[in-house]
């Protein structure tokens, strides 16, 4: 009987000892999880503090002056000729046009977004100022080799040279330079 005693002391003792186990586990689960709770919010306190104070101005708006609408009547009405699509795009400037496309694939135009005024090629053309030998100049003075391709073309409104510069290694890089500001646009290597 003694010794069922013992027994049961010794199993009560185990199961307490369970039992507070359990409670401390469980204790500092929660202690864990709540502590997690306060740092990610803390973190969250200081992005949204962070972004309050430093907003971001370069974001362009949503909305311009004339719609996309607006500008398929000026074109229209310019060319006399049936508009096929329009998309509202953002020059080297950050001035934003509507590139306007017609269904003959005669020519392209763009639509300033701010008054309405229509750009043609040959607007654009006219305010070349960088000339061929001067792209080809800028393009071998910032990559060594030979120009092996070269074209005028226009781009969001814009007039650029297009490049092919072939190193001496084989490499090929294309380079668009602005027709007006001589400003290397795009670099990519192949």
């Amino acid at each position: 009987m003694k010794e069922e005693l013992k027994m049961k002391e010794k199993l009560t003792r185990a199961i307490s000892d369970i039992k507070k186990s359990k409670w401390k586990k469980t204790a500092l689960g929660l202690l864990l999880v709540c502590g997690i709770g306060f740092v990610v919010l803390e973190i969250m306190d200081e992005r949204t503090s962070y972004a309050s104070k430093n907003p971001i101005n370069n974001v362009l708006p949503l909305t311009t002056e004339v719609s996309k609408n607006e500008a398929v009547t000026i074109a229209e009405e310019n060319t006399n000729r049936l508009v096929e699509e329009v998309d509202l795009e953002t020059d080297e400037n950050g001035q934003r046009v509507y590139h306007v496309e017609f269904d003959d694939d005669l020519e392209e135009i763009y639509i300033n977004s701010e008054d309405g005024n229509v750009i043609t090629k040959a607007d654009m053309t006219n305010n070349i100022k960088i000339t061929e030998d001067q792209a080809k100049e800028i393009a071998l003075k910032d990559t060594e080799g030979v120009v092996t391709e070269f074209s005028l073309d226009e781009e969001a409104g814009q007039i650029i040279y297009e490049l092919e510069v072939t190193q001496q290694n084989g490499n090929e890089v294309d380079l668009e330079i602005s027709a007006q500001t001589g400003q290397i646009l795009k670099k990519d290597i192949d």
